[in-house]
């Protein structure tokens, strides 16, 4: 074979060798845990592929020369030959040295946990108001995250057993589930191997102690739930139907020039913290007039959702400010109606959630109508506040005026 043809081989072998090695780099990603922070992880797969294309370059040229002296045919066979042999070699080294998550007839799985607490444990609020995270751990490496599923959880006999649900994608020999359940307590859970899974694992385990735990303490038991293509596809199928059906309400709610209240229970049913969506805006600022008659109103949740999405409005209708007022006042009752119990070792947190999101709206929502820091209805807010988890960093230096500003 010339050193032309020799060339051409070499070409075309890089370019296999360079999507042979792309591929092998997305399989190292996956099976050696490399992060994707700040692009971690595609730094990896293109220095894969450029290291298979001037391998496959080499293999090329220098496969082309040796076994091209019979026939150019059989060099250039030799070369594509050499170059996915040995793709398929790092292929398996990466395979049996890597962590491949177990699967279930060719399905991945999810691990599914049911904590049984011991009689007489209640979990605390600050517990159901979350985060309570939970990990998959070899105790040195974190592999997966999930949550408790409050929603499914159930009281038999004295006893509460709580839902956990997290992805298994670690067949590790050692493995921990750590569930956290706030500062009340932190189970950790030894796994039994689950490397080679069988149908035997869909259903649930029997009860086990928790390892380490004193007699009578929380019990587990688990079993692996397949994530199979028709699942997802059926969850992505409900995702879509249900973002249809809510567009289809937003627009029949813009077309029939439905009361505000209609598109504030709608804004609130979507997403009660995020901001709504151009056309909502739009149409919460064509409706500004209407604000001061449903902060008025008996509805008061209705009411102070329209104080919070007052914000999104260019200018306040004059009319808003009586209402306000009256909003500030009833705000530092319900301020002062939760301190009292804000030193319960087992506080609302829910509850103060809610009375914070509402204080900073409230505060954000006083500047713009020309309530001052020393106005009677900022000062009875910041008394009640003062010192609480309510009160925002922000709000606290800005009722540093209020010394200079004299009172309404």
């Amino acid at each position: 074979m010339t050193w032309p043809l020799c060339f051409l081989c070499g070409v075309l072998c890089a370019v296999l060798g360079g999507l042979a090695g792309g591929q092998l780099g997305d399989r190292y990603v996956e099976w050696y845990r490399v992060s994707n922070f700040e692009g971690g992880s595609s730094y990896v797969v293109v220095f894969w592929g450029l290291l298979g294309g001037l391998a496959g370059l080499a293999m090329g040229v220098v496969g082309g020369r040796l076994f091209g002296k019979v026939s150019a045919f059989s060099g250039w066979g030799m070369s594509l030959g050499m170059v996915l042999g040995m793709a398929v070699l790092i292929l398996g080294l990466l395979r049996w040295f890597g962590d491949v998550a177990p699967t279930l007839l060719g399905d991945r799985v999810d691990l599914e946990l049911e904590l049984r607490m011991p009689k007489g444990w209640v979990p605390k609020n600050s517990v159901k108001a979350g985060p309570n995270p939970v990990l998959l751990t070899d105790g040195v490496t974190n592999f997966q995250g999930g949550l408790v599923e409050w929603s499914g959880v159930d009281q038999v006999a004295e006893q509460w057993t709580v839902p956990v649900r997290l992805g298994l994608n670690s067949s590790r020999p050692a493995l921990w589930v750590t569930v956290e359940l706030a500062k009340q307590e932190t189970i950790r859970i030894r796994l039994p191997r689950l490397q080679k899974l069988e149908v035997a694992n869909e259903r649930f385990s029997g009860w086990l102690a928790v390892e380490g735990a004193q007699a009578g303490g929380p019990e587990y038991r688990y079993r692996v739930e397949r994530r199979n293509v028709q699942q997802e596809e059926r969850m992505h199928a409900s995702w879509e139907l249900r973002a249809k059906a809510t567009e289809q309400k937003l627009v029949a709610l813009l077309s029939k020039d439905a009361p505000l209240e209609q598109l504030l229970r709608f804004v609130t049913e979507e997403n009660i913290y995020a901001r709504p969506e151009a056309r909502v805006a739009e149409e919460l600022r064509r409706r500004a007039g209407e604000f001061g008659r449903v902060m008025s109103a008996p509805n008061r949740s209705m009411g102070w959702r329209a104080m919070e999405l007052m914000q999104e409005l260019n200018e306040i209708p004059a009319d808003c400010e009586a209402p306000l007022r009256e909003m500030g006042v009833e705000l530092a009752k319900d301020i002062v109606a939760f301190r009292k119990q804000e030193k319960d070792p087992d506080p609302d947190l829910l509850a103060a959630e809610l009375l914070k999101r509402r204080y900073e709206a409230w505060w954000t929502m006083r500047s713009r109508i020309g309530i001052k820091p020393g106005d009677r209805e900022s000062e009875l807010i910041h008394q009640a506040a003062a010192g609480s988890v309510i009160q925002p960093i922000q709000a606290i230096a800005m009722m540093s005026v209020t010394a200079k500003a004299g009172p309404r």
